[in-house]
């Protein structure tokens, strides 16, 4: 069975593969921000620069639009709630600001291996007090790998289902369940492998990472995407 595509960690040699990860946690930050702050014309700004980032990271693919199914039902609904309550403009920029969340987070999964993600989340946090960098750098990368997962496996389990013919029953309380129970069983389970895998490696969560120094590329990188963030908001 093919697995999802979006947010897996694709390897490649793009500018955002080299890129420093510690870079773009900062980078995710700030456009982040500047998507929620943005104007209609700063946020079309920052649309062109989340663009750019997709077809560089090559994230769309044959089964793009098939993964990316239950994103639009979500699109659908925050438009259609904003729309009824607030005008067809803010259902639009609801909906658009949303989606360029959505794409900005497949962008980084697709080109982050979450073990760097962990270094860089150390690296940011080493230095607080009172904070354990090491766990909460260990936990977000955990978290990103298991997102995947669950993708992979919620799309297992409907296919199981259309195969027993569980979709014709007309139950809703046992339609949900034979969804969720199944769904939460291999995330356990799968969740208990990593773990044991982990400790069969004796791994330490406070062993410092390796980052090597970012290129002059890589600033360059960096400093334009910035401006353009901060553009965004100020526009």
């Amino acid at each position: 069975m093919a697995e999802s595509i979006i947010f897996h960690f694709r390897p490649g040699k793009s500018s955002l593969h080299r890129l420093d990860c510690r870079f773009k946690l900062l980078l995710m930050v700030l456009l982040t921000v500047s998507i929620f702050s943005a104007t209609y014309r700063g946020l079309f700004l920052i649309s062109l620069c989340v663009l750019s980032g997709v077809f560089t990271s090559r994230l769309i693919h044959r089964g793009f639009l098939r993964d990316f199914r239950g994103f639009l039902l979500i699109l659908s609904l925050i438009f259609l709630s904003r729309t009824l309550t607030e005008g067809l403009i803010f259902g639009l920029s609801g909906s658009w600001r949303f989606l360029l969340v959505i794409l900005l987070g497949m962008v980084l999964s697709a080109t982050t291996d979450p073990a760097d993600i962990h270094g860089a989340v150390y690296w940011y946090l080493k230095r607080l007090p009172f904070i354990k960098a090491g766990d909460i750098g260990t936990r977000v990368s955990l978290a990103i790998t298991l997102i995947p997962l669950i993708l992979d496996q919620t799309r297992e389990v409907t296919e199981a289902q259309k195969s027993r013919f569980i979709e014709g029953q007309r139950n809703p309380v046992f339609r949900i369940l034979a969804q969720t129970l199944p769904l939460l069983v291999s995330t356990l389970y799968r969740s208990r492998e990593i773990t044991l895998a982990l400790e069969s490696r004796c791994y330490d969560e406070n062993t410092p990472p390796h980052l090597s120094r970012p290129a002059s590329g890589q600033w360059l990188l960096f400093l334009s995407t910035a401006a353009i963030s901060i553009s965004g908001i100020l526009v």
